[in-house]
């Protein structure tokens, strides 16, 4: 075999078992949260994610907090609507509290 079909069949089985952990992880975050999840109150942060898509307006969202076990968790609120110091509810996964979501209302 030469070098270019060997590096070909490395990068196809790098995509492959990268593909599957993003493929495993997901599917485990969606089944934990809506089999088992906890709800608890967050609070918006002064914490900007702007949007991919908008590189004339610069629009942005803001990212939300939660405390479990003294521990600090913060993720992208997805929600233009919201400001500062609103609080919102979440659901997160009791083993794993970085699988969270807003839930919507």
């Amino acid at each position: 075999m030469n070098f270019k079909k060997i590096y070909g069949r490395i990068i196809l089985i790098t995509f492959f078992i990268w593909f599957s952990y993003v493929g495993i992880k997901r599917m485990a975050r969606y089944y934990l949260l809506n089999n088992s999840s906890i709800k608890t109150k967050a609070v918006i942060i002064d914490e900007k994610n702007y949007l991919p898509n908008s590189d004339v307006t610069f629009d942005f969202t803001y990212s939300y907090c939660f405390i479990v076990d003294g521990k600090l968790y913060k993720e992208n609120s997805h929600k233009e609507n919201l400001k500062v110091g609103d609080t919102i509810l979440v659901e997160y996964a009791p083993f794993n509290p970085n699988f969270n979501r807003p839930i919507n209302k």
